[in-house]
């Protein structure tokens, strides 16, 4: 799932996260998964609750909880206690950077942002139970072609450092 649209209340939260439970029971038996993928709006409290926490507490492990960084760390959230406090739930990553520059945002590439990236795919190797990852880019001074590799570079560069 990659949006639960417009959702009020803790209660509407419990509700996609029944929805989420169901999708999985009838996955399963065919080796195939869901998940559920964070914008910023899940890390932001609703009734003094993070969205995101209710979907971790009220999901069964066979739904993953794909992290996307760059809007967790928008939100003022920290990835890597995320991941940490949700062990085995990490099974894909999206590795968007971000800035709290607001002339760059997530116009930063990959590894230029404020993700403390050794950490995070510490974190995510470790406990979080990642079995892939994903780079996104929203955009560069750079063409297209430009763009990915220096952004698979700096994701290579980054990633032995764990």
């Amino acid at each position: 799932m990659a949006s639960a649209g417009k959702v009020p209340s803790l209660d509407g939260w419990k509700t996609v996260a029944e929805t989420l439970n169901q999708a999985a029971e009838k996955l399963k038996p065919l080796g195939l998964r869901t998940g559920f993928h964070n914008h910023q709006m899940e890390f932001i409290p609703v009734e003094g609750r993070r969205p995101i926490e209710v979907l971790a507490a009220s999901t069964t492990k066979d739904v993953a909880l794909q992290l996307d960084v760059g809007t967790c760390l928008d939100a003022g959230s920290d990835p890597v206690a995320w991941i940490n406090k949700n062990p085995g739930r990490i099974a894909s990553m999206h590795c968007k950077d971000w800035s709290p520059d607001s002339a760059k945002g997530y116009r930063v590439l990959f590894g230029e942002g404020v993700a403390p990236w050794t950490k995070i795919f510490q974190a995510a190797e470790k406990t979080g139970g990642i079995e892939y990852y994903l780079i996104e880019q929203e955009g560069s001074e750079y063409s297209p072609l430009e763009t990915v590799e220096r952004c698979l570079a700096a994701f290579r560069k980054l990633r032995a450092k764990t």
